[in-house]
């Protein structure tokens, strides 16, 4: 989980830098409702890949928390 925590990372930091790349294309050289549409649809994919990298943190977190009680029920 903790590698797909990372790669979630990685995509995101990834789709962050095309979203700028097309935002910054679509202003100073051409502008056209092609580049609009793709750059919205980035929006759309960086909120996917939060919300799901959110989502394994969490399980993550909760995950290693319900380890750690059943270590200290153990002990």
């Amino acid at each position: 989980m903790k590698i797909l925590s990372k790669l979630l990372t990685l995509l995101l930091v990834i789709t962050i830098f095309a979203n700028t790349i097309t935002f910054v294309l679509g202003i100073f050289y051409f502008f056209d409702f092609e580049t609009f549409g793709m750059w919205l649809m980035e929006l759309v994919v960086i909120f996917i890949l939060t919300y799901a990298k959110a989502n394994v943190d969490c399980y993550i977190d909760q995950y290693e928390s319900q380890e750690n009680k059943t270590r200290r029920s153990n002990k």
